[in-house]
């Protein structure tokens, strides 16, 4: 694996996952070393958010228009977090987003939450909320 632009953006844990299970499967041949580091990173985010295995990137792009379209003033740092740690409670809302209670109101956050549901655990039957 060679990099090609370096600091380019950076990338949720998905983007990572789905990068280094095609790898392992299109090099099933390459070296053990190099197939020990790709299933060991896929074990760890597995471990850290079960529900990466059942993700599709289809849903992750219209959970961020919706996000885009209804919340403007989160930050790329913020989405990011929202697509890495997929909140099911306010109480991580607020972790997340800088400035929370003078940014959003009680129902924009539940709306985010909503968001979150809708679109992400309709590609699985993974609850979230205890995930």
């Amino acid at each position: 694996m060679e990099i090609l632009v370096s600091k380019q953006g950076q990338l949720s844990n998905f983007e990572v996952y789905s990068l280094l299970s095609d790898v392992k499967l299109s090099s099933s041949s390459s070296s053990l070393t190099s197939s020990s580091f790709e299933s060991n990173v896929c074990s760890f985010l597995e471990s850290v958010s079960p529900s990466l295995p059942f993700l599709s990137s289809s849903s992750l792009k219209s959970f961020l228009n919706d996000m885009r379209t209804n919340f403007p003033s989160l930050s790329t740092f913020e989405l990011l977090q929202f697509v890495n740690l997929l909140p099911s409670s306010v109480v991580e809302l607020y972790l997340i987003l800088s400035d929370c209670d003078s940014r959003f109101s009680e129902d924009d956050l539940s709306h985010m939450l909503s968001l979150v549901h809708s679109h992400l655990s309709s590609s699985s039957s993974v609850d979230f909320s205890k995930v």
